[in-house]
């Protein structure tokens, strides 16, 4: 399988349908590939088996009003966030959800340096809480709606990450 981008011009052709998106499926095509935000996913013979879509940020959100708003606010700033926000991921394929978070992680590590850190924006279930942590994310707090679990990035960083967590913590 093969990591893609998903745009306007591919989504049709991939079949990727965000009706499938057991998660958040209120948010639109547009939501969720403005400015600032990109949907990714696991591609088999033309066909997508597992998406996850991306906002990015430079503080944590804990509810989908505040993704919409950092993600806006940190492409202004700077044209990108720092907090690479997986705020939801669906797979057609069992085991496609785990290889999608794993090339992301790829991904965000290899091309994209100015992400520092890869964070979700997970409902309140059991679902969500076994997927995240048996594919090597911790709980970074728990949320009055939505829980924030967090996959450390650059093992060679991890020395600094405290500090950045109390910082975007405390805004």
């Amino acid at each position: 399988m093969e990591l893609v981008q998903i745009t306007f011009d591919n989504y049709k052709k991939l079949q990727l349908n965000i009706d499938d998106d057991p998660v958040r499926p209120e948010l639109d095509l547009d939501f969720r590939l403005t400015t600032g935000r990109q949907i990714w996913a696991l591609v088999l013979d033309g066909e997508y088996k597992a998406a996850v879509c991306v906002a990015y940020c430079n503080s944590v959100p804990t509810t989908v009003y505040e993704l919409d708003l950092y993600s806006q606010a940190a492409y202004q700033e700077a044209g990108h966030g720092s907090i690479a926000v997986a705020y939801t991921v669906w797979t057609k394929k069992l085991g496609a959800g785990r290889k999608l978070i794993m090339d992301m992680i790829k991904l965000l590590e290899e091309e994209t340096p100015h992400v520092q850190r890869l964070v979700t924006l997970s409902p309140k279930t059991a679902m969500a809480k076994k997927f995240h942590l048996r594919n090597g994310a911790f709980i970074l707090q728990e949320n009055k709606e939505t829980d924030n679990y967090e996959y450390t990035l650059r093992e060679k960083e991890k020395g600094n990450i405290g500090q950045d967590r109390f910082e975007t913590l405390s805004c």
